[in-house]
């Protein structure tokens, strides 16, 4: 008998293990030089995936956001080659950290103030701080300006309603060709999502109950971000989660700043369109040294 996982996360111990399996075992087959290592935040125990590159122009701190860790990442990094890269796990979300999830109507606060604790622990000096999705919406609510170069926010969530995809997602009977084709629903027209993605959603699918997270974020705190530090908002035309218009106008009306719209790419930008991140990310760190 399985029994069951009181984080929120997980629907049982052995699914909690075999999403961790998985990772552990993407990692270990990834040919990229990495380290992985443990470290402890106010949501508890967090794991950070790290490819440090000794001639690197820059310093780059990931936060996934929602269905995805570093070891789903691995292609974005590697599109990254000048670059010194940290992934953090966020707790709560399926991956290697804890299974601890935000209090209920806390979850920006306390996403922040765990952001705060990983970026203290990484010791980056000023990183461009690249957040996605709920991670965009975490990274939105820390408060540690001064440790942060520069940052771009893809398909943030929080400034505007999303209309969540979890449901579709965490379909517990879900096969390996439906799960395709909901993922592939949620890119662009000519988005076909590989193998390791399809059977990534599946094993969430099958052992990773939905979030009730909230992720509203306040207009000041945007607000304050863009006058702090280089900031760049990026989202794509198809996303069928997020209303690209709708983003573009309150991104414009808070921080006078148009929208990076990415023509044909949905919802799965990371997977989609991993260069045109890695641009953004160059844009915004020109900026710093300017």
């Amino acid at each position: 008998m399985m029994l069951a996982v009181d984080t929120g996360t997980y629907r049982t111990t052995a699914g909690r293990e075999a999403v961790q399996e998985w990772c552990r075992r993407r990692l270990a087959d990834w040919s990229t030089p990495h380290t992985v290592r443990r470290i402890d935040t106010s949501l508890g125990s967090t794991v950070v995936t790290s490819v440090v590159r000794p001639d690197a122009q820059r310093t780059v701190v990931v936060v996934p956001g929602e269905l995805s860790c570093a070891a789903l990442l691995t292609p974005l990094i590697d599109a990254m080659p000048d670059a010194t890269v940290h992934v953090a796990d966020m707790p709560g979300q399926p991956g290697l950290s804890s299974g601890v999830r935000p209090r209920r109507g806390r979850a920006s606060a306390d996403y922040g103030r765990w952001l705060e604790d990983t970026l203290t622990q990484i010791g980056a000096q000023r990183p461009v701080l690249l957040g996605i999705g709920s991670g965009a919406a975490a990274a939105l609510s820390a408060t540690c300006r001064s440790s942060v170069g520069a940052m771009v926010l893809v398909r943030p969530e929080g400034i505007v309603p999303v209309s969540r995809p979890d449901g579709r997602l965490l379909r517990r009977r879900a096969s390996a060709h439906s799960t395709s084709r909901t993922v592939a629903a949620l890119g662009g027209q000519n988005f076909l999502p590989d193998d390791d993605l399809v059977e990534w959603r599946l094993l969430v699918s099958t052992h990773c109950a939905g979030s009730r997270a909230d992720r509203h974020i306040s207009e000041r705190r945007l607000a304050e971000w863009s006058r702090a530090v280089p900031l760049e908002v990026m989202t794509g035309s198809c996303d069928p989660v997020l209303d690209h218009r709708r983003l573009d106008d309150q991104v414009w009306e808070i921080t006078g700043r148009d929208t990076t719209v990415l023509d044909d790419c949905g919802h799965l930008t990371e997977h989609e369109c991993p260069r045109a991140l890695t641009a953004a990310i160059e844009r915004v760190d020109r900026r710093v040294r300017t």
